[in-house]
């Protein structure tokens, strides 16, 4: 009875390890193709949240433009990495015309980001690549999407941005991260 048990264990550890390294390669693949947007508003009254969402048109609307024509993840990130002051200055366009004097920064980088749906999109939990718009303080609620390729919904999106019949859903990929961030924090 007792060689029973162990093999089943080992069966299961054998499983769930199996399962853990397919999670993480899954999410790579996705996590790898996509690169997200991330507005962060000055703070969390209710004129920073509407000027947030402003801004966000704004950066859609410049992203869309200089991504029209683009086919993958590499040349997305080689247009927004050289126009990142481009998308400052639409930004401080768009806070000056609705009256205020926030600073904006405009930067290419790696940010956590949780599991978020898109309507019939679901993205795990983890660090993607991010067109991140922190406006003044940036200490307010954010906001996010894909912006490559264009899965944006919201105020902002257009009927061809919108993704069709694409259901991601990685939960295992979930329960994985936060099992490896609990890991690291302990060592």
């Amino acid at each position: 009875m007792k060689k029973i048990t162990v093999f089943f264990s080992l069966f299961l550890i054998v499983i769930i390890c199996t399962l853990c390294l397919y999670a993480e390669f899954s999410f790579r693949d996705i996590s790898a193709g996509v690169v997200r947007l991330h507005v962060l508003a000055n703070s969390n009254t209710e004129e920073d949240q509407k000027l947030k969402l402003k801004v966000r048109d704004c950066i859609l609307e410049q992203a869309r433009t200089l991504l029209a024509n683009v086919g993958n993840k590499g040349d997305s990130m080689a247009i927004l990495g050289e126009n990142t002051a481009v998308f400052e200055k639409k930004a401080r366009e768009c806070i000056s015309r609705e009256g205020y004097d926030y600073d904006v920064q405009v930067s290419l980088d790696k940010c956590d980001f949780p599991t978020k749906s898109y309507k019939n999109l679901t993205l795990p939990q983890g660090e993607y690549d991010a067109l991140r718009v922190v406006i003044g303080s940036g200490l307010g609620d954010n906001w996010w999407c894909v912006v490559f390729p264009p899965f944006c919904l919201g105020d902002a999106a257009t009927s061809s941005d919108k993704p069709k019949d694409v259901t991601i859903k990685f939960k295992l990929v979930e329960i994985y991260n936060g099992l490896k961030k609990k890991l690291k924090s302990i060592w």
